[in-house]
């Protein structure tokens, strides 16, 4: 549809310099016609000037009008050019982070996958593991000062294989740009899983956009920036940008750096 799109705006670009050559040409020839037909009369004159003036005069206008027409019609063309070949390599690099990021996910779940079977081939060395990994937690409370992380973490897990998160991560791997509803339906599913959180970031005191909510909402179901400005259409400059504004309306933190831990504590 695009290409179609860039086919007939330059097809109509080409028609315009074709009418506009054709006209010059057309009073071109027409003024030449007149002028032979009347230079050589004395006293044939247009509001008190001979008419070869008029015709040379017409000519120089019709010249200039040709020449600033090809010229804007070629800055059109070139800024045309210029904005697809951009948003073009734009795409392909954010295609590209996807699909690394996404076999990477699928070696990792291979690779869960089979620790998890192994598992119960150990059940007393896991066990064992198990109380000195609760030791170990106990032991960090107190220079911590809680014991969520471990919790919060477990419970974003929970919603990865959601049908809304995983219909956006099935899009993203075949290269396809996801729509308004599927990105709704993720919101969706955070507004009703985590209503502590979306009492948050929704707060109208927070003065977040909508698109900012959004960006938290994704973060918090674990997207990575280049996902997300796959799924939002926007350059992954625009998405970082929007993470920093979200750092400062809602922690008061200034850059990106941190966004994503602290939107986990949000439950």
């Amino acid at each position: 549809m695009a290409m179609k799109r860039n086919r007939f705006f330059l097809e109509n670009i080409m028609a315009v310099l074709s009418m506009l050559v054709a006209l010059m040409v057309l009073a071109s020839c027409s003024t030449d016609i007149v002028a032979d037909q009347n230079v050589g009369t004395q006293d044939f004159k247009l509001l008190g000037y001979p008419v070869a003036g008029w015709v040379r005069h017409l000519k120089e206008l019709l010249a200039t009008i040709l020449i600033l027409s090809c010229s804007v019609v070629y800055l059109a063309v070139y800024i045309f050019r210029w904005y697809y070949v951009a948003k073009r390599k734009r795409n392909v690099e954010l295609e590209r982070q996807n699909i690394r990021f996404l076999q990477l996910r699928n070696v990792y779940d291979k690779a869960r996958t089979e620790y998890d079977e192994l598992q119960s081939d150990y059940e007393a060395y896991v066990k064992k593991k198990g109380e000195e990994l609760e030791a170990l937690r106990t032991q960090m409370t107190e220079y911590v000062g809680q014991e969520q992380n471990v919790d919060i973490w477990d419970e974003a897990r929970t919603m990865f294989n959601d049908e809304a998160v995983t219909r956006l991560h099935e899009m993203l791997e075949r290269g396809k740009v996801p729509g308004n509803k599927e990105l709704k339906e993720c919101v969706k599913l955070v507004e009703t899983r985590l209503p502590t959180f979306w009492s948050v970031v929704s707060d109208p005191t927070k003065k977040l956009t909508l698109q900012e909510i959004q960006v938290c909402a994704l973060l918090r179901v674990c997207f990575i920036p280049s996902e997300i400005a796959t799924i939002m259409n926007v350059s992954l400059q625009r998405t970082t940008n929007m993470k920093t504004k979200i750092n400062q309306k809602l922690f008061g933190m200034k850059g990106a750096k941190g966004l994503e831990d602290r939107l986990m504590t949000l439950k």
